[in-house]
């Protein structure tokens, strides 16, 4: 009775978190990955909904993963995440919630793909940060701790994370790219990684769009694609740094420029949490491409 009373809260938290998305479910093709108990996915919730951008390969961005949350009766949700260490990875602080209603994590790392190849990794812990709050997303993060180690996986490799917040009113400042899975123009659940191209803009700028900033948040608004529903946790990459993760507040399919809350990693109260969960790491961040591929 109590585990049933932990899915129906789940389900209603849920639905609040992504009342905007559409449920088109991607064919899986097959699965070529290495997963430790020989089982494939049984349901397959994709969680990395991205809007238009470009496809891209993990070998240009080793550090993006899936974050694959399971229930006990096999059910199973996406989501995104960055690894930040030989054994950490950085990702949305909802998951908690999957966690206190009994799912299990898995990661899937060094694929182009949410639910193939690559190689899959238990896990041995989830810690989000002990002040997230679900109603301004401060601190909006978690850490998921693997059983094993990246070293050496292909197509693995951690990434940098900044330590510098950037000033979006400074000239000439480059722009930042985000990563995940999602749809196509077409609301066609798109099967690749795909990548996005936001520049920073000032909080000033940002009011408009959401009142509640805080000092751990921040706003970029789409240059060319946009995240959108079940996005959070993806990671936004500036300057070849991981600078901010995707939160998911709300959004407009619809909104080609669309303006969309993160998580400012250089931020005190996130760096603090993060400071014993991070190693000293180049990066390996790719500039984004000028000539972006084009989506169906």
């Amino acid at each position: 009775m109590k585990q049933s009373v932990k899915l129906i809260l789940l389900a209603v938290l849920f639905c609040a978190y992504c009342t905007k998305a559409q449920d088109e479910e991607a064919v899986d093709p097959g699965s070529d990955e290495i997963f430790g108990n020989g089982t494939t996915p049984a349901d397959n919730h994709r969680a990395g909904r991205m809007i238009g951008g470009s496809v891209v390969s993990i070998t240009a961005y080793p550090f993006v993963v899936t974050v694959i949350a399971t229930s006990s009766s096999g059910t199973q949700f996406y989501f995104a995440g960055a690894v930040i260490s030989s054994t950490r990875v950085i990702t949305d602080a909802f998951l908690y919630y999957y966690a206190k209603a009994g799912y299990n994590f898995t990661i899937r790392a060094g694929s182009d793909y949410q639910t193939k190849e690559g190689t899959v990794f238990q896990t041995l812990s989830f810690v989000p940060h002990s002040q997230f709050n679900s109603s301004n997303y401060a601190n909006y993060v978690a850490i998921i701790t693997i059983n094993g180690t990246f070293d050496g996986v292909p197509n693995v490799q951690p990434i940098a994370v900044a330590t510098t917040p950037l000033d979006p009113s400074a000239p000439n400042l480059a722009n930042c790219f985000l990563l995940g899975w999602g749809m196509t123009q077409s609301f066609v659940q798109a099967v690749n990684l795909k990548q996005a191209e936001y520049k920073l803009i000032t909080d000033a700028a940002c009011a408009s769009t959401y009142s509640n900033l805080v000092d751990s948040t921040l706003c970029a608004q789409s240059i060319t694609g946009f995240g959108c529903s079940y996005d959070g946790g993806s990671p936004l990459v500036c300057n070849n740094q991981l600078y901010a993760t995707f939160v998911f507040d709300s959004c407009s399919y619809k909104n080609t420029q669309a303006v969309n809350k993160f998580v400012k990693l250089p931020a005190a109260s996130v760096q603090s949490f993060l400071s014993p969960n991070q190693a000293v790491v180049s990066s390996p961040a790719t500039q984004p491409r000028k000539n972006y591929v084009s989506c169906p």
